[in-house]
């Protein structure tokens, strides 16, 4: 089992993805993708599909490249995505002499930076803002999951 944040606000750490549902809704925390997202909005996300360049996404961080008391989880843009023979969970023994990488980038300072496919459990699509009911239940466009 991953370790505990000590921050009450940030969830547990996980170990894999696998228990997660295709499609999922999180609340933004922070400011870097303003004026984009607005921090609390919250946000729909699903398993489906490869990430592209333009595209917002969830990237979730191995727990060990986690910092201590962090969150897991981090919205970002694509400006260059994984190669497309790039899959989740990552297998370094399919890359020899290389390690994959993305590069993505925040708003709010402006900052690109890059992520090893390596320190990732994996990367899902982000498909916009959506609305919630006040009791923690999201509401997501039926049209949203026909198209991913």
């Amino acid at each position: 089992m991953a370790s505990q944040p000590t921050n009450p606000s940030v969830p547990a750490l996980v170990e894999t993805l696998d228990d997660m549902p295709d499609y999922y809704a999180s609340v933004c925390k922070g400011r870097c993708l303003e004026p984009e997202y607005m921090d609390g909005c919250t946000l729909a996300f699903t398993k489906k599909g490869k990430p592209k360049t333009g595209e917002y996404v969830c990237l979730w961080f191995k727990p060990e490249k986690v910092p201590h008391g962090e969150h897991q989880c981090m919205v970002k843009r694509v400006v260059m995505a994984l190669p497309d023979e790039c899959t989740f969970p990552f297998n370094a023994g399919l890359w020899v002499n290389a390690v994959p990488f993305m590069i993505v980038e925040m708003l709010n300072p402006p900052r690109q930076f890059p992520v090893k496919a390596s320190d990732l459990l994996g990367i899902h699509r982000m498909l916009g803002e959506v609305d919630h009911d006040g009791q923690g239940m999201a509401r997501l466009p039926r049209s949203w999951m026909e198209e991913a």
